[in-house]
């Protein structure tokens, strides 16, 4: 019986001192929970270079519009951007540079949140103002489901005929990222319905698009 106890002692004490162990060496006897939307922002403003590319489908009325492609690089250290841009199979090359301070196209590396301009800042805007619905680990890292609803209004036409317009959009955005909370690429919808009030028109359109990060860019 002694020796019974004592072996059991001595395998309770071998038990405690395996699990000491695996906690100290910063594991966790639990799954790890997924990144937050507050993680990801963490990384996104992290960012001080990056490059990206994506793809971007625009249609009204169910008919295809316009198709674009981009590959697009920003430096904020040095103030530096290029974009290639593939529009209908028109390709472009634009250089941007915070040393011009007219350069409009800087600007829109700074503030424009298109993800054909800045995918960094279009991720940003939807992470903060969107809704995030769910998240669930894949095998590449977490892919986070956000929606993103908002409105405008404005004038169109002429003083002659000119109307009032109600726009409502609505974004869905799939995000994949890693452990860390950085942004892998993903892909989202853009649904747009126009109300043309004094025209008694309705306009329907939509965009689909894709993305990918593509690391740091060294210019």
């Amino acid at each position: 019986m002694i020796l019974t106890r004592r072996l059991l002692l001595a395998m309770a004490v071998i038990l405690v001192t395996g699990v000491a162990y695996y906690l100290i060496s910063g594991h966790s006897l639990s799954k790890a929970s997924p990144p937050s939307t507050a993680d990801v922002l963490d990384a996104i403003n992290g960012q001080t270079s990056f490059c990206w590319e994506a793809e971007v489908k625009a249609f009204s009325n169910g008919s295809l519009k316009e198709r674009a492609g981009v590959k697009g690089c920003i430096n904020y250290e040095n103030g530096s951007a290029i974009w290639v841009r593939d529009i209908d199979g028109r390709k472009r090359v634009i250089h941007a540079s915070r040393n011009d301070s007219d350069d409009p196209y800087w600007r829109m590396a700074l503030e424009g949140w298109g993800a054909e301009w800045n995918v960094m800042n279009f991720l940003r805007k939807v992470l903060k103002e969107g809704k995030l619905e769910s998240v669930r680990e894949t095998g590449e890292g977490y892919e986070m489901e956000l929606t993103f609803n908002w409105g405008e209004s404005y004038s169109a036409g002429t003083i002659e005929n000119g109307t009032r317009v109600t726009a409502s959009h609505v974004l869905k955005l799939s995000l994949l990222v890693d452990g860390d909370g950085r942004p892998l690429g993903g892909n989202f919808t853009e649904d747009v319905e126009r109300n043309y009030l004094d025209w008694n028109r309705v306009e329907g359109e939509r965009t689909e698009g894709s993305f990918e990060l593509l690391g740091p860019w060294e210019s």
